[in-house]
Order: structure tokens, then C-alpha cells, then sequence
């Protein structure tokens, strides 16, 4: 049940660009943007906690997956 775009380039306007840029592989999560988004506004009451708990969630099954492999 998650929308995904997916960007071959990967590059984006986050730390993983670091990473990409140094042919390190990255996934990037990201649980959507708000009006308040990286302004002074953007305070803790706006996290998207069921997001992130999503995220997590498939981020470790993710992790379980390929360290089985």
C-alpha cells in the first residue's frame, strides 16, 4: 500500500546524495511533504508517525530479506 517513485539518477535533496554520489547503492524513504516542510514551522507536531512506523516496518523486512540471502 505504499506510492512509489522510483528514481534511477538517485539523487535527491537528502543524505543520501552523499552516498550515491560515492557509487555507494541508497534507498530513500520518504514519508511526504507538508507547507511547512524544512521552515520554521516545521516542528515536531507535523511528523508523520504512522508513516514512519510504515516505513519501518518494510525497512526491516527489507533488511531481514536480503541479509537471508
Amino acid at each position: 500500500g505504499f506510492a512509489l517513485t522510483m528514481k534511477p539518477e538517485g539523487f535527491g535533496p537528502s543524505d543520501h546524495s552523499s552516498f550515491y554520489a560515492k557509487q555507494i547503492p541508497v534507498l530513500h524513504f520518504f514519508t511526504g511533504n507538508h507547507s511547512d516542510y524544512h521552515r520554521p514551522g516545521d516542528d515536531w507536531e507535523k511528523i508523520n508517525i504512522t508513516g514512519m512506523q510504515r516505513v519501518a516496518d518494510m525497512m526491516e523486512r527489507i533488511v531481514v530479506d536480503v541479509a537471508k540471502n
